[in-house]
């Protein structure tokens, strides 16, 4: 499953699911920059048993990794990675943009998973991180569709 933000908290809370293998949140949003801690953001993070990749842009409002080390307890299956960018990833470089495609692909394919399944849309062409087809735009939450029953 990938997700975006606000996504990443629901995507982490149905990490129970059984067909769920696996978790990539981008800009996993730890703590809102104008509010104080609220616990339903970061509570569940300490009981993940699947893996989950965070990755953090080093300029997220909402935290980046090495803050969320930090300040919260994880479960040992998150791997938090900070990468140049801000909470949108709208600001990466194109080598940054292909470290992070290769780390996503990577974790997929520690778990067995068919990586082409991530990284390639319906005309070919690679998806800004895997994600143009795959993600409801309401809740910033995606399915890979091939892992669909």
């Amino acid at each position: 499953m990938f997700a975006h933000s606000a996504g990443g908290i629901v995507a982490c809370r149905v990490e129970d699911q059984p067909n769920l293998r696996r978790v990539v949140c981008f800009g996993y949003p730890f703590k809102h920059p104008q509010h104080g801690e609220e616990p339903f953001r970061t509570s569940h993070l300490q009981h993940m048993r699947k893996p989950v990749l965070m990755i953090q842009g080093l300029r997220d409002e909402y935290g980046n990794a090495q803050q969320a080390q930090r300040s919260y307890k994880l479960s040992d299956s998150i791997c938090l990675v900070d990468i140049d960018a801000d909470h949108n990833c709208d600001d990466l470089s194109a080598g940054e943009y292909q470290r992070t495609l290769k780390q996503v692909v990577e974790f997929f394919k520690e778990s067995g998973s068919d990586p082409d399944c991530f990284c390639q849309s319906r005309l070919g062409r690679l998806c800004r991180f895997c994600m143009e087809l795959f993600m409801c735009p309401l809740i910033g939450v995606g399915l890979c569709l091939k892992e669909l029953p």
